[in-house]
């Protein structure tokens, strides 16, 4: 896989595990994030991604279709969401980026439930 691809895979970990509220997932996709190459100032800016200038228009459509299935209750994954992700990434990408997506939720369901990951801090 491309460092780029990478790249926007840890961030749409990232931003599914905020929204989720998965205290050691956002710390383990924050580091898999930097590892990935992704700035300090781009990393910091996920939160708010839609308001940023910082992200390339192959990250925004990830991030959202991350926020969309990742808020599926609400959403329900309307179909130009998925359309929007396939015209930028086709469909395999998109396939890979939907389980991505998925597997993250289900950890950070397991996370948010059992607690059973305390974050250490970090020497420094």
């Amino acid at each position: 896989m491309k460092a780029s691809s990478v790249a926007w895979f840890t961030t749409s970990a990232l931003r599914a595990s905020q929204i989720n509220g998965c205290v050691y997932c956002v710390d383990l996709h924050s580091k898999d994030a930097r590892a990935a190459g992704v700035s300090e100032q781009k990393l910091h800016a996920v939160v708010v991604w839609r308001d940023s200038g910082l992200f390339t228009a192959a990250e925004r459509a990830a991030l959202h279709l991350t926020e969309s299935v990742t808020r599926l209750s609400e959403t329900h994954v309307p179909e130009e969401d998925l359309a929007a992700a396939i015209a930028v990434f086709g469909e395999e990408r998109t396939a890979a980026l939907i389980s991505l997506i998925i597997v993250i939720n289900v950890w950070d369901a397991i996370g948010v439930t059992t607690r059973c990951w305390p974050v250490a801090r970090d020497a420094g």
